[in-house]
């Protein structure tokens, strides 16, 4: 499930509410190599084709997300919690 999904709408659900379940993604951002280059812009383009039309003076540029750490949070520990702070 992704809050880039339709699933929370059509379920009437909130995707930022505290009782989703989330994950949350770190690690070192690189720059794409020569050899990655066209599946990042391809993947990128088919999910947003607008972008194609983007200034390039902006310079927007591809890049990845090294993962070093995957922290998925499925829970706040309990309305006592919850509500405590």
């Amino acid at each position: 499930l992704s809050l880039a999904t339709d699933f929370s709408r059509k379920h009437v659900f909130d995707p930022h509410s505290p009782l989703s379940a989330h994950i949350m993604l770190s690690g070192t951002v690189t720059n794409v190599n020569e050899m990655e280059m066209d599946f990042a812009r391809h993947s990128l383009f088919i999910q947003h084709p607008d972008m194609k039309t983007w200034p390039s003076s902006h310079n927007w540029f591809f890049a990845k997300l090294n993962l070093t750490n995957v922290w998925i949070l499925d829970h706040f520990g309990g309305p006592k919690i919850y509500f405590s702070v």
